[in-house]
């Protein structure tokens, strides 16, 4: 090699030095930023959580800095009082597409839940309806009466920090269900317990959304036919059902057979949790639990 090539390698060389630094600086920034924005996120959501449940009213007084913003209060009709565990009313009048809030997994998930116009605001908004990528836990947005009909549906983030609805992952170990077997839907001034009854990752596409107005014995036993395994919760469906919808599913196990009960499906109540789940392009991962 000549001089003159091995000035020209110096000199290449150099350039890449500084291509690397700069590199290394803007992912640096990025990640800053990432985990400055789920710091902010997390710092809301347990603001506002400690304000629903009466600890945290001198977050409105002081330095300023808090997030939490709340006009004139109106206590809408059937939203509990505020000295309940959770003052539905205050959440109404700061943000009235508030329909819920959510708790499970051992206190990891324990959010407001929304309803919008549609299913893509609450994605990259927040409860305050300001810009956020940790979204909010929101509802179909064409669903008919949440938690009181037949099927509700609620989406939220797997957020890499943990927040929102990551921790829905672990179902995916039994023993986790064990240890968490149901999660607790606040509405109306009331707790209600959902038992779990199915546990299942597909394409969003393929996910068995119902059809009509009843989650019928047919519905039920095809979510339990999906379940990663079987979680033992009884009381569901009909052992006298036959053939199984979607029993030759990939993955599927042999459905439980458990009796629905004299009261048959009119008051059977399911709400649906669903996460982005990575193993697939559009994966899902959906954990169902049924009104106890």
């Amino acid at each position: 090699m000549n001089e003159y090539s091995k000035i020209n390698v110096i000199r290449i060389l150099k350039v890449l030095r500084v291509l690397i630094f700069f590199a290394i600086i803007a992912v640096a920034i990025i990640l800053g930023l990432n985990l400055n924005e789920y710091r902010i996120s997390r710092q809301k959501y347990d603001e506002l959580k400690s304000l629903a449940e009466g600890s945290g009213l001198d977050t409105l007084t002081g330095d300023g800095n808090s997030s939490i913003k709340v006009v004139g209060l109106n206590e809408p009709d059937g939203y509990a009082d505020a000295d309940d565990a959770i003052d539905e009313a205050l959440l109404f009048n700061i943000n009235d597409d508030y329909i819920g809030w959510i708790r499970g997994c051992g206190g990891e998930i324990d959010y407001p839940v929304v309803m919008g116009d549609d299913n893509e605001f609450y994605l990259k908004h927040d409860f305050y309806g300001e810009k956020s990528g940790s979204g909010c836990i929101f509802a179909e947005c064409d669903t008919v009466s949440p938690f009181d009909g037949p099927v509700t549906v609620l989406y939220g983030h797997n957020m890499r920090d943990g927040s929102m609805f990551h921790e829905l992952l672990k179902y995916k170990d039994q023993d986790y269900l064990k240890e968490n077997p149901s999660f607790t839907i606040r509405h109306n001034g009331e707790d209600e317990e959902f038992e779990i009854f199915s546990v299942f990752v597909r394409d969003y596409e393929d996910i068995p959304f119902i059809e009509g107005d009843e989650a019928d014995a047919a519905y039920i036993k095809r979510l339990e036919t999906l379940s990663l395994y079987d979680t033992g919760v009884g009381g569901i469906t009909d052992t006298d059902m036959g053939d199984t919808a979607g029993a030759d599913d990939a993955g599927a196990h042999e459905t439980v057979g458990v009796s629905v009960g004299s009261a048959g499906m009119d008051d059977c109540r399911i709400v649906m949790l669903i996460t982005c789940e990575y193993s697939s392009y559009d994966g899902r991962m959906v954990v169902c639990g049924v009104a106890k």
